[in-house]
């Protein structure tokens, strides 16, 4: 057991400086805490592996994130974002190898056994319910749910199989490809804020968002390999267009690519704290 114990502290150590280091070098107005709780394989995917899917103490078996949590609050000056995977997603990911494809077997049970799907999608609800709850209670200030492959649903699919699902998560921000196309669905579900992909312009996805609703992004990733300056160029005028807009977060509209450079984040960061 002490092995066990000393390995689990190791993670969580390390875990946190990586948190901790990052926010200094780079900056950045918050930090996103993010775990998975299954056994996961990058090489390929990601892949999550295993043959039976059972109830497990989520607040036991994730308890290293808790613990990161605890750990890393007290050394920031910016708020920690918590994090978990929309069910919808999350079933993907336990069904098939993702290739970039359309997720054909995801699809072909959804179709062909509905009700063994809809059980899925309950028990991955439920999990995510107490998980989320779990990093409330250890003191991140918000929650962004990452439904990123939802978005290969047909708008009658979305409302059974995907809707309904994260209504029933705790309030949260929500983040899914092709979400400018889905403004108004997505704000149907009362979520806190809407984290949208630079398909639309922002002022445009505006004006379908209620005001009390958050609106966050929505540079385009790959602006991260063109020269600074014109990094700088676009940051500001993406900024001029939601001038007045309490509720604009400033963001990307996808995550950082691997081999962006260190130096056009940073520029991206001091570019947001430079205006005016």
């Amino acid at each position: 057991w002490a092995g066990v114990s000393l390995v689990g502290l190791g993670f969580v150590l390390i875990t946190a400086e990586i948190f901790v280091s990052g926010f200094g070098v780079l900056g950045v107005g918050g930090v996103i805490a993010l775990a998975l709780g299954l056994k996961l394989d990058f090489n390929e995917g990601p892949v999550i592996k295993g043959e039976k899917l059972y109830p497990l103490d989520v607040r036991e078996v994730l308890s290293c994130v808790a613990e990161t949590i605890l750990l890393v609050k007290p050394r920031l000056k910016v708020p920690l974002i918590g994090f978990c995977g929309g069910p919808f997603t999350v079933a993907s990911y336990l069904i098939e190898k993702h290739s970039g494809t359309d997720l054909p077997l995801t699809k072909k049970m959804m179709h062909q056994d509905p009700k063994a799907f809809h059980h899925l999608l309950d028990l991955i609800t439920a999990a995510s319910i107490d998980y989320l709850q779990m990093q409330k209670q250890a003191g991140v200030d918000a929650i962004q749910i990452f439904d990123s492959w939802a978005h290969v649903l047909s708008k009658e699919d979305f409302d059974e199989f995907c809707a309904p699902y994260l209504k029933r998560l705790p309030p949260s921000i929500l983040f899914m490809r092709g979400s400018s196309f889905r403004a108004k669905e997505l704000s149907l579900l009362n979520p806190l804020g809407i984290s949208f992909d630079w398909q639309v312009p922002l002022p445009i996805l505006r004006a379908q968002v209620p005001k009390k609703i958050a609106i966050q992004g929505n540079l385009d990733p790959d602006l991260l390999y063109a020269p600074l300056p014109i990094i700088e160029k676009k940051v500001k005028a993406l900024l001029d267009s939601m001038r007045g807009d309490p509720g604009f977060i400033v963001n990307l509209g996808h995550g950082v690519k691997p081999d962006v450079p260190v130096d056009a984040v940073r520029c991206l960061v001091e570019a947001v704290k430079a205006w005016q």
